[in-house]
Order: structure tokens, then C-alpha cells, then sequence
């Protein structure tokens, strides 16, 4: 039987747990457009058969070199078409990350794995995910100027200088973990909650081959409604909160989602969301469903002091996600040729 006092206490336990816990990292202003960096219990958590997911955020390109990410992902669930199958997803994600006049380059290679566990009741579903990843990150002294290499307020690209650090290049293991709690509470409604813990490892980011600098861990939980309000309309809040060492987030909103009686874009959405790390920005969102691609676009309103050397302009953000479902494709059925008795 199904005991739902037992889930609200891990629930509890979980949001405990990442409220005292401790260099930010890769993530997207629509959280739940890109769901395995959002977290790896959501590996194959998606209606079909394959998934494959496209990110890219362009940021501060008015003040240094402009803050690039670009993420790719692709993920399958195992049981999909077979009722027997053990039910976990798995796939990959590589992200990328690029910035700054030292050209700060990073490469993130994971490979997620999940399992998905339904209660009886046929209303619950727990998730857990982990993803081990090989990260590589180096930087260019090329455009990089240092003190000792003025000269009477000249600048000398022939000195060299002593501040240069030894090392370009570094590369290590990270690790992280989620849970991931759905409820189906009703015909009209869907509900949740999560939780992950990135950076398991804490690795060394010094590229002086030290531990004088580590990457924090980075807790994370996230929650989200879907409720259908009309046959045409779906009303969906949700709200992400994270702690990384000193640092605090928290992004909250909402988005509707219109159906259309048309084929070619069967629904559109329609959302905005607020960030209170330091009143950051208002996030604009518009998305549609062409043909089955779901394609989003979103820009952040600076609300910060930021926008003063931003000249105003804010993070332009686009996603692209399809989920292939083998249940829903025409099959190509072959000729059969007639008795000659009828």
C-alpha cells in the first residue's frame, strides 16, 4: 500500500539536505528545457522512446568576450515497448563552455544513467540518476596582458612575464546525483519535485596543479505543476532553488501552454520567470511545437546593476527537443496478395 506520509518525509529529508549544503555552474535560465543538467534523475524521464535535446545561452557580450554555453544531449528509455523491460534510461551529454579574453574553453562529457521506479498504485513514480563526467578546461595567454609587462605605462608584448601561469590545461572527474518524484494527482494535474547534488567530487579548477581552488557543490531542488485548466490550456508553475558555496539562487514562474486544432503547430507556450540572485532579471519565454519539435526561445531583462555595463542587453537563450516515440510513427504495411478462391 501505498503510504504517502513516507514520501512527504523523504521529501522533507531531501530539501533538508540541500539547504545546508555548500564557482557556479552550467545552467539554463529555462531549467526544465534542458532536464540532465537540471538533474540526472530525469534521464529517460519522457512519454516515447528516444529523446535528443539542443541548448545554447549567449551572455555579457557587451562587457568581455561573450559568455557562451552550448549543450547536446540524447537519452533513451529503456521500457518504452516492452512491459517486461527493467526501467532505466541512459544516453549522453556534452556540454561546452566558452568565454573571456584568456578564451576559457570547457568540455563536459557525462554519461547519465537512471531507474525508474512506478508504485502499484500506478500514481507515483521514483526517479534516481547519476552522472559520472570527464571535464576539460584551458585557457590562452595569447590576448592576456600582465603588470610586469609595462613600461612606463606602455605596454611590450616582447616582455615576458613572471605572472604567467604554468599550466593551460587541466582536466578531471565530476560526478553527480538526483532523485526525482512524480505524482499524478489527479485527470487534470501532475506534480514534481526534486532534488541533485552536483559536483560530488568537489575537483581542483587551479591550473596551477594545487588545491588552491575547488569547485563547490552545487545543491539543487526543482518542482513543477502542470494543471489543464481548459481543453485548450495548460497552466504550468515551477521553480528551481540552488546553494553553491557562498553563493544563492532562486528562480520562480510560470507558463501556459495553448492547443491549437492545427497539425503542423499543434500548441504554443507562453512564460516568464523571476531570479533573486542579487534581483538578477526577468526571464521572457515563447516556445512552440513545429511538427513535434519543441522550440523555445528566452531573454533575460537585466534588473541588476549589471545592466549598466551591459548597456541594458541581456542572455539570449534557445532550446530544441524531440522525442521520437515509436508507438506514434506509421508503419509501412506490405501488400497481401488475394486468394485466387474469392
Amino acid at each position: 500500500m501505498f503510504d504517502m506520509r513516507k514520501v512527504l518525509l523523504i521529501l522533507v529529508s531531501i530539501v533538508t539536505f540541500i539547504a545546508i549544503g555548500t564557482a557556479q555552474d552550467i545552467h539554463f535560465s529555462d531549467f526544465y528545457s534542458s532536464p540532465l543538467t537540471l538533474n540526472s534523475a530525469m534521464t529517460g524521464e519522457f512519454v516515447g522512446n528516444y529523446r535528443y535535446i539542443a541548448n545554447y545561452r549567449w551572455q555579457y557580450g557587451t562587457v568581455t568576450v561573450p559568455y557562451q554555453t552550448f549543450s547536446i544531449s540524447a537519452d533513451v528509455k529503456n521500457n518504452a515497448s516492452r512491459r517486461k523491460a527493467t526501467p532505466i534510461g541512459y544516453g549522453f551529454i556534452l556540454n561546452y563552455d566558452f568565454t573571456g579574453d584568456s578564451k576559457y574553453t570547457s568540455y563536459q562529457f557525462g554519461i547519465p544513467i537512471s531507474y525508474h521506479y512506478l508504485f502499484p498504485s500506478k500514481k507515483t513514480r521514483v526517479s534516481y540518476g547519476i552522472i559520472p563526467q570527464l571535464i576539460f578546461n584551458q585557457i590562452s595567454f595569447s590576448d592576456l596582458q600582465f603588470p610586469d609587462q609595462f613600461i612606463y605605462d606602455k605596454f611590450y608584448q616582447s616582455v615576458s612575464s613572471k605572472d604567467k601561469i604554468p599550466y593551460n590545461k587541466l582536466h578531471y572527474i565530476n560526478l553527480s546525483s538526483g532523485l526525482n518524484f512524480t505524482f499524478k494527482t489527479s485527470l487534470k494535474s501532475s506534480w514534481e519535485i526534486g532534488g541533485n547534488i552536483a559536483n560530488i567530487t568537489r575537483p581542483s579548477l587551479s591550473f596551477y596543479n594545487d588545491n588552491s581552488s575547488r569547485l563547490e557543490r552545487r545543491f539543487s531542488t526543482m518542482s513543477r505543476f502542470q494543471y489543464r485548466v481548459t481543453s485548450t490550456f495548460d497552466l504550468v508553475p515551477n521553480a528551481i532553488f540552488q546553494f553553491q558555496g557562498k553563493l544563492r539562487e532562486y528562480q520562480y514562474g510560470a507558463k501556459g501552454i495553448y492547443y491549437l486544432d492545427n497539425i503542423t503547430i499543434p500548441s504554443m507556450d507562453f512564460g516568464a520567470w523571476y531570479r533573486s540572485r542579487n534581483s538578477d532579471a526577468l526571464i521572457l519565454h515563447m516556445g512552440f511545437n513545429l511538427s513535434g519539435y519543441l522550440i523555445g526561445f528566452n531573454y533575460d531583462i537585466n534588473l541588476s546593476k549589471l545592466s549598466t555595463a551591459s548597456n541594458g542587453i541581456g542572455a539570449v537563450e534557445f532550446s530544441l527537443l524531440y522525442v521520437y516515440n515509436r508507438s506514434l510513427m506509421p508503419h509501412k504495411r506490405e501488400a497481401m496478395k488475394c486468394p485466387t478462391h474469392l
